[in-house]
């Protein structure tokens, strides 16, 4: 699974894709194969092993904002010492997401001509990524210390407020229905397969 990112309006803009990258290589329990890095024109593009891997992948740059993402399904030809390097239908099919990602309004899409379940898998991720760019700065503090396995007294005691707004601002930032979505999402990357 190819992953294209692309700034939004990146002429202006003080985000660093360098930054980013680093951010996404650094993520815990995501398995890389090439790992992202600056492309031409300021873009990003990464090599992931596992298709569940692009939840966490996706759920970071959600937080940051700003991104056209692009995933390409397909296979590698050419393995290259990193990405910029590599080769295959799945690059192109990464950049072709990107480009259509660019059209609509949550800004990720899928794409892998011929492959089963991808549309499945596009319109998944569109619903779960709206989702996730609903949340708060407060919302996305929260849920981070949530999934990294904080409990809600540990949560409260580390932001130095009370359990009951914990409790709130997990509800308030869909928390369950991000998780429900993760999981669908996991289930139909898993289940995409070649023509």
């Amino acid at each position: 699974m190819v992953v294209t990112v692309d700034e939004r309006r990146s002429r202006r803009s003080v985000r660093s894709p360098a930054e980013l990258a680093t951010r996404l290589n650094a993520l815990p329990d995501v398995l890389i194969t090439r790992p992202f890095e600056v492309t031409v024109g300021d873009e990003l593009q990464g090599v992931l092993v596992l298709p569940g891997n692009v939840i966490p992948v996706l759920r970071a740059i959600a937080r940051q904002g700003g991104w056209w993402v692009g995933i390409g399904i397909g296979h590698v030809e050419v393995w290259g010492e990193s990405a910029r390097l590599s080769t295959g239908t799945a690059f192109v099919q990464a950049r072709r997401a990107v480009d259509r990602a660019k059209k609509v309004a949550w800004g990720v899409a899928v794409e892998g001509a011929g492959w089963r379940r991808v549309s499945d898998l596009d319109r998944a991720i569109a619903l779960w990524v709206t989702l996730l760019q609903t949340r708060s700065e407060r919302g996305w503090e929260t849920v981070e210390l949530r999934l990294r396995g904080l409990t809600e007294p540990e949560i409260a005691a580390q932001l130095g407020i009370t359990q009951q707004a914990v409790n709130q601002r997990l509800r308030t930032a869909f928390l369950a229905q991000d998780e429900e979505g993760a999981r669908l999402i996991e289930s139909i990357a898993s289940e995409v397969q070649p023509p």
